[in-house]
């Protein structure tokens, strides 16, 4: 943790001295914007919290059970961030998304079974990791686009000082002052470490902005995917048969939900078989189809749902769809009109 705790610090010094700089009107346009109590409490210290907390419970989890494991584990961001993303309004509440979230929590769920590795302790802890996490990724989809509308670097640099005392409170408390000594025996390696840590987590709240966290949530699949591949070659990691199938099927609900975004007026308009139908070209996209009524009940699971997925799509575009995919169809225009 006092590693993590140097990388909020470093975002937080970085980011300051650019803001003294000539750059700060093209990097961070936002920065000088007035925020005012009210919006730093609602929107930026959950943040900052959430995000110290993930970090904290990642680590603890690392030190019970091994990372292929804990990396399996991790597709249950998705649920997490959908969950989070229904409550909030930034996603259409509908039956399809609900049945996808539900591949990826067997997939979870049978690659945590009878694992030779398996840790209740970290299994736990992993599985708090990934709330906090996807929690604080559908908060700052908020914050860049909706509630304050804050750019990413911005974004970083309001919630790295208190995210940064979180994680040194904690660092303090759990693991004693002996590891800051051990930290500065390797500046060179730290400093890179950290750094790089300013790159990503820009990175991260840049993608955000211009997606969705659920977007974010599968692109990172591949990132896990090279995890786990190298912790079983470089340290010898044990991973069975049922973990490997597990993460397949995690995978396959992650397609299901690329080809549910690619079509997503067919499903909310004809349901889960009729919007899968349409996907794989074996029907004709909803605006060809004239309105049966009634149709678009087994689909919905609250009446806020047709008003909540106009409002998503009018902010979505292509480039959400770039991380997981090709662009939507041309059919979805014509299904809007």
């Amino acid at each position: 943790m006092a590693l993590t705790a140097g990388h909020m610090g470093t975002c937080w010094a970085v980011f300051a001295a650019l803001r003294r700089t000539g750059l700060k009107g093209r990097l961070m346009p936002d920065v000088d914007m007035e925020i005012s109590w009210e919006d730093y409490l609602r929107a930026v210290v959950p943040i900052a919290v959430l995000n110290a907390c993930g970090l904290a419970l990642s680590n603890f989890a690392v030190k019970l059970a091994s990372v292929a494991f804990l990396q399996i584990i991790k597709p249950a961001n998705l649920i997490w961030g959908s969950v989070f993303a229904f409550l909030f309004r930034v996603e259409p509440t509908t039956l399809t998304h609900v049945i996808i979230v539900l591949v990826v929590i067997s997939g979870v769920s049978l690659a945590s079974h009878s694992n030779a590795e398996f840790s209740r302790e970290g299994f736990v802890l992993q599985l708090m990791a990934t709330a906090t996490e996807g929690s604080k990724l559908v908060l700052i989809q908020r914050v860049t686009s909706k509630r304050l509308k804050l750019d990413p670097l911005t974004t970083v640099y309001r919630y790295a000082p208190l995210a940064f005392t979180c994680l040194a409170i904690l660092s303090s408390a759990l693991e004693g002052t002996a590891v800051f000594e051990r930290l500065r025996s390797s500046k060179v390696l730290v400093s890179l470490n950290c750094l790089a840590a300013v790159i990503l987590n820009v990175l991260i709240v840049g993608t955000i902005s211009r997606t969705s966290a659920v977007v974010f949530i599968l692109a990172g699949v591949v990132k896990d995917i090279g995890t786990i591949a190298a912790s079983v070659i470089v340290f010898r990691s044990v991973v069975g048969w049922n973990q490997i199938v597990g993460f397949g099927l995690s995978l396959v609900g992650i397609m299901m939900y690329k080809a549910y975004k690619q079509h997503l007026d067919s499903f909310v308009a004809q349901g889960f078989l009729g919007g899968f139908k349409v996907a794989l070209g074996l029907q004709a996209p909803a605006a060809a189809i004239p309105s049966s009524g009634g149709g678009n009940s087994s689909n919905h699971i609250s009446n806020r749902s047709s008003s909540s997925h106009d409002k998503v799509r009018q902010e979505s575009d292509d480039e959400e769809m770039a991380l997981i995919g090709r662009p939507m169809d041309d059919d979805d225009d014509d299904e809007d009109k």
